[in-house]
């Protein structure tokens, strides 16, 4: 399955989304952006591939494999992105609340990114397939396991039970047995974590369907998805984004899906909220 990012996604994004896909040279051309777009926006093709030590059809490849048809649309682009992220810093004052409050203000700057590569079909697609399957399995592990078993938690208290094993193996195994019309969610940051891509691979031999929550746009486990909702990173560093960001914007799309999938069941989803809630309130005590 072939995915492409909206037209109006910023190219930092981009460079984020395809990165894993690219070329080694081109990769240092994008690395080379990703890490300096202030600097490197007023060079000419020329002037980059000198910088960098690449040749200049070098700099233009890397620009289409990003979705633009030369360096000059790349390069309005970025001009674009940068005179919208341009803001004047706030104070957020010395040590350790102060650190604190500069991660939240960082991370609050690049919210905007979440959505700028998803796109309405695949979104209205995910929650079509998982409000209306006979089974829904959730697939994650490493960082992103905890947002997987939160999804199916949270799926099953609107009614639309989904399961969750923690176990690797078994989550290949349970992949494996799902039938027509059922449907895996596979929450990867990276879409190359090893026991996500053999719980992939299991979907991918099995009837079901496979809805991939994921960073990165072209990656082993994204070739295999029927369904792909690439979540923009937060932040420009994509090596930053991997370690510390990607569950934030993942579990701010996954709280939408379930409300989502909540509204296409309809009542009887508010109907088993409200019992959840309930059972919830006599669980906490006085």
């Amino acid at each position: 399955m072939t995915w492409s990012a909206p037209q109006d996604t910023p190219p930092t994004v981009r460079i984020a989304a395809h990165r894993s896909a690219m070329l080694p040279s081109e990769r240092r051309v994008a690395d080379a952006i990703a890490a300096q777009p202030e600097s490197l926006v007023e060079l000419t093709a020329q002037e980059l591939a000198e910088r960098i030590g690449v040749a200049r059809t070098t700099v233009i490849r890397a620009s289409q494999s990003l979705g633009y048809s030369g360096y000059t649309q790349l390069r309005l682009a970025l001009t674009r992105e940068l005179a919208r992220s341009a803001s004047q810093p706030r104070v957020v004052g010395e040590g350790m609340l102060g650190r604190l409050r500069a991660e939240v203000e960082e991370l609050a700057a690049g919210l905007h990114r979440l959505t700028s590569t998803l796109d309405e079909a695949s979104m209205q697609r995910a929650v079509a397939l998982v409000a209306g399957a006979p089974r829904v399995l959730v697939l994650g592990g490493g960082l992103s396991a905890t947002i997987a078993e939160d999804l199916s938690m949270r799926l099953t208290g609107i009614g639309r039970t989904a399961e969750y094993l923690l176990d690797p193996i078994s989550q290949q195994i349970a992949a494996v047995q799902l039938r027509e019309g059922d449907v895996a969610l596979l929450v990867s940051g990276t879409g190359s974590t090893q026991s996500s891509l053999a719980a992939a691979r299991a979907v991918a031999e099995s009837e079901g369907s496979l809805v991939l929550i994921t960073s990165f746009a072209r990656s082993p486990i994204a070739e295999l998805a029927d369904v792909r909702l690439v979540v923009g990173p937060v932040q420009q560093g994509f090596r930053d984004e991997l370690v510390r960001r990607t569950r934030v914007p993942h579990a701010i799309l996954v709280e939408f899906l379930i409300e989502r999938v909540g509204e296409a069941l309809g009542p009887q989803a508010a109907a088993m909220h409200a019992r959840a809630m309930a059972i919830l309130a006599d669980n906490i005590g006085e």
